[in-house]
C-alpha cells in the first residue's frame, strides 16, 4: 500500500497515489464484469450479498470519478 512518515500519516501524494491504483483496479474490473453481463451473464443469479456488494462498490467507484472534477479550476 503505501507507507507512512514519522508520525504515523500517510504521506499525502504517495496516499492519492495509491488510491488512485485501487481505483484503477476497481474501474478494470468492473469493466470486466460490464462484458460478462454484456455476453449474456445475469446479475440475478449472484447471491444477496455479492449483488449488494457490486451495486455498493460501484457507486463508491463513480462517486470517487465524480469528485476530481469539483476541484479543476474553470475560466
Amino acid at each position: 500500500m503505501c507507507r507512512r512518515s514519522a508520525k504515523g500519516q500517510p504521506q499525502g501524494q504517495k496516499l492519492r497515489k495509491s488510491i488512485r491504483q485501487q481505483l484503477g483496479y476497481v474501474r478494470r474490473n468492473l469493466g470486466h464484469i460490464d462484458s460478462l453481463v454484456f455476453a449474456g451473464a445475469l446479475l440475478t443469479e449472484l447471491r444477496k450479498h455479492l449483488y449488494r456488494s457490486l451495486l455498493v462498490v460501484s457507486e463508491v467507484f463513480r462517486q470517487q470519478q465524480y469528485i476530481p472534477a469539483l476541484f479543476v479550476e474553470r475560466d
